[in-house]
């Protein structure tokens, strides 16, 4: 997974383009704007280190933009001996800063909020090879991975607050933000 996203990533569009979808200004928007709504789902003390996190997610200075598939988890991807056969979802592609994309499919080394070792070290190594990391990126894969772990957060959110909050991106950030 982790070669299939380096490969993705090497990739040079022969035209710019940008993209309709959210930033990472319009998540810290969305999450400042409903997380009072979600107060019974998430203490405050959590929400308050989420806050104070958001300046140091801000990738635009230390990575580049790259193509990017912004979804890239296993819901996404099939799969034939055991290989990547196909990646699906391609809505939200856009030229975006590579750790976004990474974080989230790093988020796959999280299952049911218990960190894997194994698959997260199994996702770099297919990323680099492909495409070697930049120190940056390299000194940036803990925030990329509370990243990932927020925009998920931050999908669960309903505008009105009925939403269920995404339970193991709570529990990771919890225990990251420490």
């Amino acid at each position: 997974m982790g070669a299939a996203l380096g490969k993705l990533h090497g990739f040079k569009p022969k035209t710019e383009f940008d993209s309709v979808y959210e930033r990472f200004s319009d998540f810290a928007d969305t999450f400042n704007d409903r997380r009072h709504l979600y107060k019974h789902q998430m203490p405050t003390e959590l929400a308050n280190k989420i806050i104070n996190i958001l300046p140091k997610l801000d990738f635009s200075k230390t990575c580049p933009k790259l193509l990017v598939h912004n979804e890239f988890t296993l819901e996404h991807v099939i799969f034939k001996n055991d290989k990547v056969f196909k990646i699906i979802d391609w809505d939200e592609m856009n030229l975006e800063y590579s750790l976004y994309d990474l974080g989230v499919t790093l988020t796959e080394a999280y299952p049911n909020g218990i960190y894997d070792k194994r698959t997260y070290d199994e996702i770099i190594e297919g990323y680099e090879s492909e495409r070697v990391l930049t120190k940056d990126e390299r000194d940036n894969l803990e925030e990329a991975v509370i990243w990932g772990h927020f925009k998920f957060l931050v999908w669960s959110m309903k505008r009105d607050g009925s939403g269920n909050l995404n339970e193991t991106s709570l529990k990771i950030l919890d225990y990251m933000l420490k």
